[in-house]
């Protein structure tokens, strides 16, 4: 993560101090990572990022297969600069995304910080992450910091956190175990991995019984990002436990399912689908309720697929195709530009016959050809045009005033 050199060596464990019970009362809401680890094809694909990555192109991020991104809120009492716009950018390409915070348990208090870094932190829909790698501190004092921070998360976001660390002293020390670990382990160097499922497995510390995510490179390539970038795999029950979505092997990279209960920037999306069709009239919360189920399922009917209210894999390509197909039947059509006289041709006279045969307008019974020449026919489907729009005035012009009422009729019929 941000300002890091990964150093992921083992040290003597540390003889860790214990914490007061109020101290960690809190953290009695977590629960352990899984015993054991799902097969790499169930593995779901997450980035973090930092100011490091100042521009991002979120689209074809989520387009590559990336499910999710963890990004920067701050490193101690600095807060990152780039975060609202990453976290903003993420969430409108409907990837899950959370926040976080790099620990500096020698110069900041850590409720202070978890108050601070849970202001920003809730507003995603993935558990607040604490970065905890600062390798000048004590294993005890590290450990006794991590879960004040991390109980004070818990009290005031109502989710466990998740704890991403390496082979430090306290990664030995039960009392973290209580939070699912995101581990730092690079089995191949900074060496370029095509596949995750090529890398042996990482020793996990003792303080935990598995992992939840793994980050297994920060030499990775996405598209939509300039240089090298984190990767890490993590866990479908992990996954599953935050945003209510399963997973469904495909053979190639595993893929989301939605369904009810499910939450996250990419219901949001289909809950715009299907207020477009018409299916649906509740909130665009990112919450996937009984109701958008309904939508759904009345529009896998139409794309004539198993009505099942899902939305996963097949559900998404249906409907990617569906869209394409409407787009090859109702082209966006260019507005022509006024003013217009008689005897004119070119690109924007064919403009405004495409446009005037959109609208319904006929001469003769017939559309206009699109021959590019405004002269009688052209003429005369202009003066129909003014006629509908109560325009007066003999001149055989295309007038602004005309434009404007055939830019209001065509987005009546939705073009």
């Amino acid at each position: 993560m941000h300002r890091r050199h990964h150093r992921l060596l083992a040290r003597v464990t540390a003889l860790i101090a214990l914490l007061s019970a109020s101290a960690i009362g809190s953290a009695s809401m977590a629960t352990s990572a899984s015993a054991s680890q799902s097969a790499p094809s169930q593995w779901l694909r997450l980035i973090d990022v930092s100011n490091w990555q100042p521009t991002i192109n979120w689209n074809q991020v989520a387009q590559s297969g990336i499910v999710g991104a963890y990004i920067e809120f701050g490193d101690g009492n600095w807060s990152s600069p780039t975060f609202q716009a990453q976290s903003q950018g993420a969430a409108a390409a409907g990837l899950s995304w959370g926040a976080y915070y790099f620990a500096r348990p020698n110069s900041t208090d850590p409720t202070v910080s978890a108050d601070r870094f849970m202001a920003a932190a809730n507003a995603g829909n993935l558990p607040p992450v604490l970065d905890l790698e600062d390798s000048t501190v004590s294993g005890s004092q590290a450990s006794w910091w991590a879960q004040v921070f991390l109980g004070r998360c818990s009290s005031l976001g109502g989710r466990v956190p998740t704890i991403y660390t390496g082979a430090y002293a306290w990664s030995n020390d039960s009392a973290l175990s209580a939070w699912p670990l995101w581990l730092a382990a690079y089995p191949w160097g900074y060496n370029p991995v095509p596949n995750v499922a090529m890398l042996p497995l990482p020793s996990v510390p003792s303080a935990w019984s598995s992992w939840s995510g793994w980050q297994f490179t920060s030499v990775g390539s996405i598209p939509g990002i300039d240089g090298n970038v984190d990767v890490s795999a993590f866990e479908p029950s992990w996954w599953e436990l935050y945003t209510g979505a399963g997973v469904s092997p495909t053979g190639g990279r595993p893929e989301v399912v939605w369904v009810q209960g499910s939450q996250g920037p990419a219901v949001v999306q289909i809950q715009q689908k299907m207020t477009a069709a018409g299916l649906y009239s509740g909130l665009w919360d990112g919450y996937y309720s009984a109701d958008l189920t309904v939508a759904v399922a009345q529009w896998q009917q139409r794309l004539g697929i198993l009505s099942d209210g899902a939305w996963g894999p097949r559900t998404a390509k249906a409907t990617s195709a569906f869209e394409a197909w409407m787009k090859a039947q109702h082209p966006t059509l260019k507005r022509p530009v006024p003013v217009i006289h008689p005897g004119q041709h070119g690109r924007n006279v064919r403009h405004l016959q495409k446009a005037t045969n959109a609208i319904g307008i006929r001469v003769h019974k017939k559309r206009l050809g699109l021959n590019g020449v405004y002269g009688p026919d052209t003429q005369t489907a202009v003066a129909k045009l003014k006629t509908s729009c109560h325009l007066n005035g003999k001149r055989p012009n295309f007038s602004h005033r005309a434009a404007k009422c055939l830019d209001h009729k065509l987005k009546k019929v939705g073009r």
